[in-house]
């Protein structure tokens, strides 16, 4: 996978916490990710509940901070602890640790066959940085989804 530092906008050139990185990925693995989106739309559907609004048409933010509060609140009245995980795919493709994703995929129903073709797809992946000098060397990478 190649690497691209690209400038956040309103980021300042000389400063580099103001670049972000994508991870482009072969265009036939795009192609074989798209093939198999059916699969885990299916899931999403079955497991996603009703007070998850991410990648829903016509939702919004307002609506999942009111959602977050009620559960606060509630967690609150009964006297328990409330825990609330959050993940973000289109921001942290680079920070998603496979292991984890495929034993949740195992658990939530994924059909064994799909995770072996995606674990497959993600096996021995190197990646390398684009520079102003040509690509750098290539590195493992045992971690992330790539992006495009």
């Amino acid at each position: 996978w190649i690497a691209m530092l690209t400038l956040k906008t309103g980021g300042t050139a000389s400063d580099i916490a103001q670049y972000r990185d994508l991870w482009l990925v072969p265009h036939g693995q795009k192609l074989v990710m798209h093939m198999l989106s059916n699969e885990y739309d299916e899931v999403n559907a079955k497991v996603i509940p009703g007070s998850q609004a991410g990648w829903e048409s016509e939702r919004m933010c307002a609506e999942m901070i009111v959602t977050v509060r009620l559960m606060i609140e509630q967690a609150a009245i009964e006297g328990r602890e409330i825990c609330i995980g959050f993940q973000d795919l289109s921001t942290c493709f680079m920070s998603i640790v496979k292991e984890i994703q495929f034993q949740l995929e195992a658990a939530l129903g994924v059909e064994p066959e799909i995770s072996a073709v995606i674990k497959a797809l993600h096996t021995n992946v190197t990646g390398q940085f684009e520079t102003e000098h040509g690509l750098s060397d290539a590195f493992p990478l045992d971690r992330g989804t790539g992006q495009g």
